[in-house]
């Protein structure tokens, strides 16, 4: 009668083991589902992102498969998740789905930067352009100031880019607030920035009727080695143009992006990296675009990119405007 009862219970054990496990498999499935459902969908599924995804990823599973629905399929395999890293994936959507409009980034920013005064004032009446800084204290690298010494960024490149242009005989001017200032004067974030650029933009236009061309110059946050190009023994801090896609028409800039880039590759193959369009949650998505047919909005560099990598770039950014303007 005793073993009969051992029986028992040892057949009630493994039901109640088997029971357990069920449950622990099923919330296992239902909890996957429900992530994949609120994360991966709100982002896989945006098709830019699958498209810079399988463009820009560095893994060898995505690089073989050109389809987004191929994409989609892997990343939302289990089994991939749990073998593979997905570092690839936050990489993508950092540099290609927000902007370093944050708070955090800004206090960064004054640890590194500050503002440059302009030290070679000149009287321009009928400037052709004007070059302006959205983020004025987006820095190069700071520990290589002995040739200029002042604070590397990319105020400093567009005082340089005015100079190169003067040597060529164009007239351009440099807008010489402090975006800083204003945002603290007026007590708002720096998310506000381009709304504070586009203040001084509004003057600049409503000034000087013989502008061409306007130019926000901001540098990238890569690495070195994606924001460097060695050709002609010389190193070259490199470029990309950046076109919102949040307003329409902006068929004028975009043609004109591409124009630049293309004769920027001319100069120095390699030196563009690109156009890139944005827009969308999270992005400025107009940049200040809608104000006048003749803006782009240049990056050169990057963080880790020294002055002298950014003049030379710059030197060849002037002589392609130099033939813009005589077209």
């Amino acid at each position: 009668m005793g073993k009969f009862k051992s029986k028992k219970r040892k057949k009630r054990f493994l039901l109640k083991f088997i029971l357990i496990i069920s449950i622990f498999y099923i919330s296992f499935l239902l909890s996957f589902k429900f992530l994949s459902s609120t994360f991966l969908k709100k982002k896989i599924y945006n098709q830019k992102y699958v498209n810079k995804l399988v463009n820009n990823s560095t893994s060898d599973i995505i690089k073989k498969n050109n389809k987004s629905e191929d994409v989609l399929t892997i990343l939302t395999n289990p089994a991939f998740l749990l073998s593979n890293s997905l570092s690839n994936i936050s990489v993508v959507n950092e540099n290609y789905f927000s902007d370093d409009d944050d708070e955090a980034t800004y206090k960064k920013l004054k640890s590194k930067s500050s503002y440059v005064e302009d030290t070679n004032k000149r009287e321009v009446n009928n400037p052709l352009i004007y070059i302006y800084n959205s983020h004025q204290l987006e820095n190069y690298q700071a520990n290589y100031t002995t040739a200029y010494n002042i604070t590397p960024n990319v105020l400093m490149a567009s005082y340089l880019l005015r100079e190169k242009l003067y040597d060529l005989g164009i007239e351009a001017i440099v807008e010489e607030n402090d975006i800083s200032a204003y945002l603290k004067q007026n007590n708002l974030k720096y998310s506000y920035s381009y709304k504070a650029s586009r203040y001084f933009l509004d003057q600049k236009l409503s000034t000087y009727k013989s502008l061409k061309y306007i130019i926000d110059l901001h540098r990238d946050s890569l690495k070195k080695d994606k924001t460097t190009l060695t050709a002609n023994d010389k190193n070259y801090a490199k470029t990309l143009l950046l076109i919102g896609s949040d307003f329409s028409p902006n068929d004028y800039n975009l043609n004109l992006a591409e124009r630049v880039c293309n004769l920027l590759n001319s100069q120095v193959n390699g030196i563009c990296k690109g156009i890139l369009k944005k827009g969308g949650k999270g992005n400025n998505g107009i940049y200040n675009q809608d104000a006048f047919n003749g803006a782009m909005l240049i990056e050169i560099g990057g963080s880790e990119n020294t002055i002298d990598e950014v003049s030379n770039t710059v030197d060849i950014f002037a002589k392609v405007l130099k033939n813009l303007l005589e077209e």
